[in-house]
């Protein structure tokens, strides 16, 4: 292991290791997605250990996942392919867009009032993550059309939200957290070495696209322009892009030679 290496290992988990479970639902989301796609138990643990996880605790996230229908296994010989079943393959296919998706343009949005004195069906659609509470009464949605709904009042909205608007959508603590992966991901692509073997490379585009969902799936799916003039989102997705050019997932093969 390169000292190179090392250092950008550090900086993607600040010595804090991720949660097993869910940094390998990433890896089978990022490497072995397709119908038919298997990554060998050999080549998960070959990239779990560069990261600093012990193979009894890939073991058991490997068996949970197992449990709850994300992945099947199958023997063969000493080891053991797995693969995504199809909810798996569902689920992970569902959020892609939203991972590895490109700057968007504009996109048209809504607000929707609530009858004061019946706010269920507003508080459905918050709690269905279509839309995002921006006072008492009122939301706000992609997509110039609102739902229709007796309690329910939607109203057309300019190309651009106010400030305060912006504001009350964000939440801070989302906007320091994307702040700070900006930062993390610009010191990494300067550190970032050529020399990597394989399992180097898989191990840091496995943590990079970790890092970036376990934000962007936090953030409501609203169009950008209703996000803070200082919301650093669009900077992490284009570095996103620029450090998973420079580390193209490796092949199932060279991970488990």
């Amino acid at each position: 292991m390169s000292r190179s290496f090392d250092a950008c290992l550090v900086l993607l988990t600040d010595g804090s290791l991720p949660r097993v479970w869910s940094l390998i639902v990433t890896i089978f989301g990022d490497m072995a997605q397709g119908d038919g796609d298997t990554l060998s138990s050999q080549a998960i643990n070959r990239i779990t250990d560069r990261i600093g996880i012990k193979p009894a605790a890939t073991r058991v996230a490997l068996h949970r996942l197992k449990a709850d229908g994300w992945l099947w296994s199958r023997r063969q010989g000493r080891t053991s392919d797995y693969g995504l079943t199809e909810t798996g393959r569902a689920e992970s296919a569902l959020v892609s867009p939203r991972i590895y998706g490109q700057a968007e343009a504009p996109r048209a949005w809504h607000l929707v009032i609530a009858n004061p004195d019946n706010r269920r069906a507003l508080e459905t659609l918050i709690a269905k993550g279509s839309h995002l509470p921006a006072m008492p009464g009122i939301a706000v949605g992609a997509g110039a059309q609102a739902p229709t709904h007796p309690d329910l009042m939607g109203l057309p909205t300019p190309d651009e939200a106010p400030d305060w608007l912006r504001s009350a959508l964000c939440d801070p603590r989302l906007r320091d957290a994307c702040h700070a992966l900006l930062e993390r991901f610009t010191a990494l692509r300067s550190a970032l070495p050529e020399d990597l073997s394989p399992c180097e490379t898989a191990a840091l585009r496995v943590l990079i696209v970790h890092d970036w969902r376990r934000l962007v799936l936090r953030v409501p799916d609203l169009p950008e322009q209703l996000f803070p003039t200082d919301w650093a989102g669009p900077q992490c997705r284009a570095l996103l892009s620029e450090l998973l050019e420079r580390l193209p997932a490796p092949d199932a093969q060279s991970l488990a030679a």
